[in-house]
């Protein structure tokens, strides 16, 4: 169970990194980078 919740962790960050790294990105791009 805490491997799930750091893995989700990681990717939560890296969704956050990526947005902000991109502002103003498509649902569609966004979708297809974490899909």
């Amino acid at each position: 169970m805490a491997t799930n919740a750091i893995d989700q962790t990681r990717r939560m960050l890296s969704l956050v990194t990526y947005l902000r790294e991109r502002p103003g990105a498509h649902v569609q791009d966004v979708a297809r980078a974490f899909g």
